[in-house]
């Protein structure tokens, strides 16, 4: 299977000769289509993280260079730190989002508590026998008549 001109990595544009139009990648021809040229097989295609080797007989130019892959480098390091960062803090915001949710969940309680249910008239006082049959019914929600004090 021909391999394809990876566009997101270095290449390059040859022009003139019988070649015109065609591309080079890694020591690699492609066609104007970005289709490997037959002959290139035993060429291996660098990982994409692996460095690209570049020479350069300017030392000014060359220090530059050193300099900004330092930078890239160091660039490098705290995009993983931050991302690090990131991955903790969106567990916190998620552990805090369901704590909202919570507590939400107990304010509407609190704000719209449970029916009462009526109780059967009580017809006597235990302690003294006295005849309270006036239709007086002691009204108990649900969570009372589960034995949860709120």
């Amino acid at each position: 299977m021909s391999r394809k001109l990876d566009s997101t990595r270095p290449f390059a544009e040859i022009f003139g000769g019988d070649d015109a139009g065609v591309f080079e990648q890694f020591g690699i021809m492609f066609d104007p289509a970005g289709v490997e040229l037959p002959g290139y097989d035993h060429i291996e295609i660098p990982a994409d993280d692996a460095p690209v080797q570049v020479i350069v007989d300017n030392p000014e130019l060359r220090g530059e260079i050193n300099r900004l892959t330092s930078n890239i480098a160091n660039l490098k390091e705290l995009l993983a730190l931050k991302d690090e960062q990131f991955e903790i803090e969106s567990g916190r915001a998620d552990d805090l989002a369901v704590e909202v949710e919570r507590l939400k969940a107990r304010l509407e309680e609190a704000l719209n508590p449970a029916p009462l249910l009526p109780v059967a008239p009580v017809l006597k006082d235990c302690k003294d026998g006295k005849d309270v049959s006036s239709r007086k019914e002691k009204q108990l929600s649900a969570s009372d008549l589960l034995g949860e004090a709120n």
